[in-house]
Parts: C-alpha cells; sequence; structure tokens
C-alpha cells in the first residue's frame, strides 16, 4: 500500500507542476532519445538471457499529435553467470501514445544474443507494453516507463509482476 501511495502522489505532484509542452506533444516533429533500461529474468519468457541486467539504449522518434513512433536499438554488453552472452542487441519499433505527462502503448522487438557459438542468434519476434509518464524539464524531457515483454497471448495469462522492466529515456527534440 505504501508503494501505490508513494506512486500515487508523485503522479500528482508531476502533473501539478508547470512546465512547457514536452518534446512528444509536438505535432509533425522529430526528436532522438537516449536511454537505460532494467531487464529482468522473465519467468515466462525463456529465450531472453537476463538475470537482472542494464542496457544502454538510443532511439528515433517521430511525433504526431496523439503520439509517436519509435525506433530504437538496445544494448547489454556481455554477462557472466548460467545465461553467459557477449552482448544482447534488440531492435525495437514502439507505437506510443500520449494523453498530457501520460504515456502508453506497444512495440515489436527481435533479439540478436551473441553466445560466441554457431546457435541460432535471433530470438524471432515477440512483444511489449509499455507504460510511462514524461518530465519536461527545460529544453529536454525525462520518460519513466515501465515495460512488459511477452512472446505470445498464453504469457499474458501468466501475468507475474516481478516480470515488469523498468526504463528511463533522455528526449531531445529535434
Amino acid at each position: 500500500m505504501k508503494t501505490i501511495t508513494t506512486i500515487a502522489a508523485a503522479a500528482l505532484v508531476a502533473t501539478s507542476l508547470p512546465s512547457r509542452p514536452s518534446v512528444a506533444s509536438s505535432a509533425s516533429s522529430s526528436s532522438v532519445a537516449v536511454g537505460s533500461r532494467y531487464h529482468v529474468d522473465h519467468s515466462a519468457f525463456e529465450a531472453l538471457p537476463f538475470t537482472g541486467n542494464f542496457s544502454a539504449a538510443a532511439a528515433y522518434q517521430w511525433h504526431e499529435e496523439a503520439g509517436y513512433w519509435q525506433v530504437a536499438l538496445d544494448y547489454v554488453p556481455a554477462f557472466t553467470g548460467s545465461n553467459a552472452v557477449e552482448a544482447v542487441y534488440t531492435p525495437q519499433l514502439n507505437l506510443i501514445f500520449n494523453d498530457g505527462i501520460w504515456r502508453g502503448g506497444a512495440g515489436v522487438l527481435n533479439s540478436y544474443i551473441d553466445r560466441g557459438d554457431n546457435a541460432d542468434p535471433w530470438t524471432g519476434f515477440y512483444w511489449q507494453f509499455i507504460a510511462g509518464i514524461n518530465l519536461p524539464v527545460k529544453h529536454v524531457d525525462f520518460d519513466l516507463m515501465v515495460f512488459y515483454v511477452f512472446e505470445n497471448g498464453r504469457a499474458l495469462r501468466e501475468f507475474d509482476l516481478k516480470d515488469l522492466e523498468f526504463g528511463i529515456w533522455l528526449n531531445l527534440s529535434l
């Protein structure tokens, strides 16, 4: 309950702050973004090798009044352990809708997992739901996002809060 109260209080404060229009609310414009994401050991989608890893990402975004298209590349450097890999590269295409400071959308991804062997490195296409909040500060925007990655409809029935991933984007208008 304390977590829900904290999140609600933060959202209330964020919505009451005076601010300029966000980068993402500019109709027919574009922006670039850099970000980071925390990947979890997903309980229902075992093809992903993550065990609590951070990634770096870059994106280009085409904005319209109701939302934006985002083309991004996510990179996780080498990590060791039971799921050791040399790197993970994840191109993705997301459609994100905006309503004031709120964000919501979905995307399609396909990870290239470099394990240093001859195995097929591509996971195949998979999906994500995206929700978040946009915080405009001076001439940049910060997007605080939550992601739910899933392989197919069966994974939606196996939803678990432990499978949520978290990220932040810094957006710069072009």
